[in-house]
């Protein structure tokens, strides 16, 4: 037996997930609100449909009702059969008593939960669009869908803001409900489930932090003993992947079971929107109004001295570099809270776009420094990747990569670990860790990476370059 699934996000986020934890309490709430309702309305169905048997049983026996069951494909055509009369004869008491529970059942049916809130294709209802998105069937269904909103949704979350967030979800939960919508234009069966919504954040969170690792939770149960482990997953290989399994699932999906292509449409949606987001610049814009002080005026200009360049003396007029809105809304946040790395990386990022680079990398060393002295592992994971997709590692100073490299390699991290001390090696041949450093890549590549054939060509290197010796 094999169970996978994700656990974690790596990215690194200071602003509490407000949005992402109410929808997270909301569905839990409402399961179980609608769990004790359908509890309630199934005894009531069980005794309908007992009473009912036991009128039935009277003109067939029981081997055969089993044996029409299974051969009119399921109650509803059964229940049809006795409609027409063929079964229990229409002027017959019993019938007009079979037909009055008939009507009952029916009647219960109409107000289950699911029936009612659920979406149904041939209905075409857009208010159940949104009800549907909080009802769920059943506790593994509900377990799921929070758990992948939670490993995804804090970090969309905080990259974009709470209301765009929000509309987002909702509107990829839209999107998953229109695909399902025109796969299964004639179905009754009501959709039920966020999985669609929670699908159009984890697109939007594949563009969005595609060099993300997903750490993931796995447990193999073997004969005897089980095997539990976790491992990490960049975003760009794994959501792609899950996404790849979903529509070969629709290539056999039905209107019964998983909606699978609500899962194809929402994991769409999300993924166009921020693309289109990125394309048109709008993240930016949504991220500078979202962290704006609410006493910020229309122009930075009109105060000056609230736009300096964090760590740099105050007549460094940042507005002189960069007249951005974003430009003040960041340095008033760090003004108030030295500590606040969500600010800082967001400004770096602001920087490196204009191509100030003097500027940028002053925050990312900063950040590098806080973060190492806090031991955030994910986080400096994350930025350390966020510094090679943008070619800037290179310009982190030497005490900066030693100190990254000691801190994976104490960590145990040492795939990390192995590849700092190949780039201090190659950025810093004259650094005074640089013997050490080889010393330790050798080990690490030959006792823990078992890449055998690099360790032993790195100890023939290092007798070479030493000489003979006395």
């Amino acid at each position: 037996m094999l169970i996978l699934f994700p656990i974690q996000s790596e990215k690194y986020t200071a602003r509490f997930p407000l949005v992402t934890v109410i929808l997270i309490a909301l569905n839990i709430i409402i399961a179980v609100y609608t769990t004790v309702m359908t509890d309630k309305q199934e005894k009531v169905l069980e005794g309908l449909q007992e009473e009912m048997s036991g009128i039935e049983i009277r003109y067939i026996k029981p081997g055969a009702i089993v044996r029409l069951l299974s051969e009119k494909g399921g109650r509803e055509e059964y229940n049809k059969i006795i409609l027409s009369g063929k079964m229990i004869p229409k002027q017959s008491e019993d019938f007009q008593k079979w037909l009055a529970l008939y009507e009952k059942y029916q009647a219960t049916i109409d107000e289950s939960v699911f029936v009612r809130w659920g979406f149904i294709p041939k209905k075409k209802d857009p208010v159940r669009i949104l009800t549907s998105m909080f009802i769920h069937a059943g506790f593994l269904h509900l377990f799921f869908n929070m758990l992948f909103l939670w490993t995804v949704g804090c970090n969309m979350e905080h990259a974009l803001n709470a209301f765009v967030f929000l509309l987002l979800y909702l509107a990829s939960g839209t999107a998953a409900a229109l695909f399902h919508l025109l796969a299964f234009p004639e179905s009754i069966v009501p959709c039920v489930g966020a999985s669609g919504a929670v699908a159009g954040i984890m697109g939007a969170f594949m563009i969005r932090f595609f060099r993300s690792r997903i750490k993931l939770f796995v447990l193999i149960w073997f004969i005897f003993r089980p095997y539990i482990n976790t491992f990490h997953v960049r975003a760009y290989i794994l959501l792609p992947f899950w996404f790849l399994q979903q529509m070969l699932s629709t290539m056999k999906s039905s209107d019964m079971g998983i909606a699978h292509w609500a899962h194809v449409g929402g994991f769409i949606f999300g993924a166009v929107l921020i693309s289109l987001f990125k394309v048109q610049g709008l993240q930016n814009t949504i991220e500078a109004y979202d962290n704006r002080p609410e006493d910020a005026p229309e122009n930075p200009s009109q105060h000056p001295e609230a736009t300096t360049i964090p760590g740099e003396a105050p007549d460094k007029n940042i507005s002189q570099i960069l007249p951005d809105p974003k430009i003040f809304s960041l340095n008033s946040r760090i003004n108030k809270n030295p500590s606040d790395m969500e600010a800082r990386l967001e400004l770096a990022r602001i920087y490196f776009s204009q191509n100030h680079e003097t500027h940028c990398m002053q925050l990312y060393n900063s950040a590098v420094k806080f973060l190492t002295d806090k031991g955030e592992t994910d986080a400096l994971t994350g930025l350390i990747a966020e510094l090679r997709e943008k070619s800037l590692l290179k310009k982190l100073p030497e005490e900066n990569v030693a100190s990254l490299m000691n801190f994976f390699d104490k960590q145990e991290r040492f795939r990390e670990a192995a590849f700092l001390y190949s780039h201090y090696m190659k950025n810093f041949p004259a650094g005074g860790k640089y013997p050490s450093a080889l010393d330790r890549l050798i080990w690490i590549l030959k006792e823990k990476l078992n890449d055998i054939e690099t360790a032993e060509h790195l100890s023939a290197w290092k007798k070479k370059s030493r000489g003979p010796q006395s």
